[in-house]
């Protein structure tokens, strides 16, 4: 037993130092050709779910649908805010930021005790969540996430245009449900692991690591000057979050109205907001409302 957890310290050393040495190498670079955004339109978010299902489809976190979009009805919310990596004029990868509300996170499905705790002394947290990246676009398919210098840098950009917002809207803790084989990644951020894995329903039963990251305790102790120098030298400026986009109340029924795979996302997220009675006359316009309300 010891050789074997000896075998997996000296692998976690040598992921650590190789992302590290990546980093470095990427933090140098004046220009990427990628750049990393948030969301401008309903045509983004639209977007990034075809990403989305694209890849988990491909990974078996999601059954076929006519739509060919993946999403939940925490994505609706005016408290999420999606990121995006533009690479030749087309959505190369995406990222999640779920900030807390009323309807709640997805991490509470499996572990709703840790994160209430988590509220009871005052964390404000945010899960973070539909991350994907086109590999193929970006010419590093069947590539390691830890040993592609596209690769990493192409999740770091994202990494950093959603971790540089969750900063400077003052969050103080990021939750996360990772497989466990992408575990060595995640505490290159400086995640670690607060409840058992467990099987995640909207994962199609995968195996799910819930992990915390403390934001601020993160950023002052960043180890690894090559990771801190990334990340946090410079920052995006508040400038660049200050026109983005999220759901509207018009924009989410005329998107279940197109799509009928949104139907019982958006219902149960209205049902979540008791906003089903306010959205009544508005669903019923759209012949939907027998749907909505069943």
């Amino acid at each position: 037993m010891a050789k074997l957890n000896l075998k997996k310290a000296s692998w976690s050393t040598f992921v650590r130092f190789s992302a590290n040495f990546l980093a470095l190498i990427a933090a140098k670079q004046k220009k990427f050709p990628f750049k990393a955004r948030p969301c401008y339109s309903k045509e983004d978010l639209i977007d990034g779910y075809a990403l989305n299902y694209k890849r988990y489809l491909k990974k078996q976190y999601c059954l076929p649908n006519q739509s060919k979009l993946f999403f939940n009805k925490f994505a609706f919310s005016p408290s999420a805010l999606s990121f995006f990596l533009d690479y030749q004029d087309q959505i190369a990868g995406t990222i999640t930021l779920y900030e807390d509300s009323n309807i709640g996170l997805p991490i509470e499905s499996l572990h709703p005790t840790k994160i209430n705790r988590f509220r009871k002394a005052g964390l404000k947290i945010a899960e973070v969540g539909g991350l994907s990246l086109d590999t193929q676009l970006l010419g590093c398919s069947g590539k390691n996430s830890l040993t592609n210098l596209t690769r990493l840098s192409a999740l770091f950009l994202l990494f950093k245009a959603m971790h540089n917002y969750a900063y400077y809207r003052e969050l103080t803790h990021l939750v996360i449900m990772v497989h466990p084989r992408h575990e060595n990644l995640y505490r290159l951020f400086d995640f670690r692991q607060f409840a058992p894995i467990k099987p995640y329903a909207g994962a199609q039963g995968s195996a799910a690591l819930p992990l915390i990251q403390d934001i601020r305790a993160s950023v002052n102790s960043a180890k690894d000057k090559g990771l801190k120098k990334f990340f946090y030298s410079p920052s995006f400026s508040s400038e660049f979050y200050s026109k983005t986009y999220r759901w509207t109340e018009s924009d989410l029924l005329k998107f279940a109205q197109e799509c009928p795979d949104a139907i019982q996302a958006v219902h149960d997220y209205l049902e979540d907001r008791k906003l089903v009675d306010k959205f009544g006359r508005s669903i019923s316009n759209l012949g939907l409302r027998e749907t909505f309300l069943a």
